[in-house]
């Protein structure tokens, strides 16, 4: 199995390739983004209990001046991201399941597929609410463009299954609801995703009851 090294290596063509135009772009290109998650970059201080590699701080360091090598702007952006999965890595165990997840289910691409279910409150921009069975992408979400998120407001959300049955509340009123034939449980699909995609919402105060 390569190291986080090795296969940060193997990009330096790409970061080299497209230095210029994420100068000229003043962001890091979404596909620069894409190959340096999937090289595990981003997640290469986090805990191995949640998939990262844990690395000391030399090998961070060795990482980071290898992307530098092809894109220094690049660079910046992963030591940021890098250091606060180092962060995360400090808090109680319970964050840092809310943080990273099952250590297996994670971004490395613009398009994610989640593990469970997954709600999206306010997407898209705050245009798109959305209910999705593991993508959040997939022809078989449910959605709706109303309710939109109002600033500063606190919302109670509930969510529930019972049976193939899938269904969300938002202060208690109906806001969407779907139907599984092939029900998510058991191991593997453990957790329940949040997400606001693109827009400022957070979410907090989570309890987890069993039906």
């Amino acid at each position: 199995m390569s190291t986080v090294l090795e296969r940060t290596r193997a990009l330096l063509p790409q970061l080299r390739d497209s230095a210029e135009a994420t100068e000229r772009a003043r962001r890091v290109l979404p596909e620069t983004f894409d190959a340096m998650s999937r090289a595990g970059i981003f997640r290469m201080t986090a805990p191995k209990t949640f998939g990262g590699d844990e690395v000391d701080f030399q090998t961070q360091c060795d990482v980071l001046a290898e992307v530098a090598r092809g894109c220094p702007s690049s660079s910046w952006a992963a030591t940021i991201l890098s250091a606060m999965s180092w962060l995360a890595g400090m808090y109680p165990d319970a964050a840092q399941a809310e943080i990273f997840g099952d250590g297996r289910s994670w971004a490395t691409e613009d398009s994610y597929t989640a593990t469970s279910y997954v709600v999206i409150f306010g997407g898209w921009h705050n245009r798109l609410s959305a209910l999705a069975r593991m993508n959040e992408h997939g022809d078989d979400r449910k959605t709706r463009s109303a309710p939109r998120v109002v600033p500063g407001r606190t919302y109670r959300l509930r969510i529930e299954r019972r049976g193939a049955t899938v269904s969300w509340w938002v202060d208690e009123q109906p806001m969407l609801s779907m139907q599984d034939r092939s029900p998510l449980r058991g191991s593997g699909h453990e957790y329940f995703a949040f997400n606001d995609w693109e827009s400022e919402v957070w979410f907090d105060d989570l309890v987890v009851t069993p039906l």
